[in-house]
């Protein structure tokens, strides 16, 4: 299950889709901030991350950053996150992209090697893409 996740959210990262404009637009991204941010509670507690996380906000990095540090502000990590749920709206809302993209990295080594996938995942996501995620 956790393969086949991974799989279409790279996936989905290769279309290089308009509406993808910030790495936490995937799900898995989003899953990995959750995370982050529930650990962080359980280690620091609440007050001690959100000081944190408002320090790392006014630090000012890069925008991108900000936007990023904002994003993970605005978790609330007592709510539950489904990667899978996310991943496969995505994934019925972009499957004809994900099936061309797909054809793409099949058929054209280099699209294949930027892919970051194998030859060996094509085949599992194939399967994924036409008889339903």
């Amino acid at each position: 299950m956790r393969k086949r996740i991974w799989l279409l959210n790279k996936l989905l990262i290769g279309l290089h889709n308009e509406e993808f404009k910030v790495w936490w637009d995937f799900p898995i991204e989003i899953e990995a901030r959750v995370t982050a941010k529930k650990a962080a509670e359980r280690l620091f507690g609440t007050e001690a991350v959100g000081k944190y996380i408002q320090e790392r906000i006014a630090a000012h990095v890069t925008d991108n950053d900000v936007e990023d540090w904002k994003f993970v502000q605005g978790i609330d990590s007592s709510m539950p996150y489904s990667l899978a749920e996310a991943t496969e709206k995505l994934v019925q809302r972009h499957r004809r992209q994900l099936e061309e993209y797909l054809r793409r990295c099949r058929d054209d080594a280099e699209t294949l090697k930027n892919s970051g996938l194998l030859l060996d995942d094509l085949a599992d996501v194939d399967f994924l893409l036409h008889h339903g995620s």
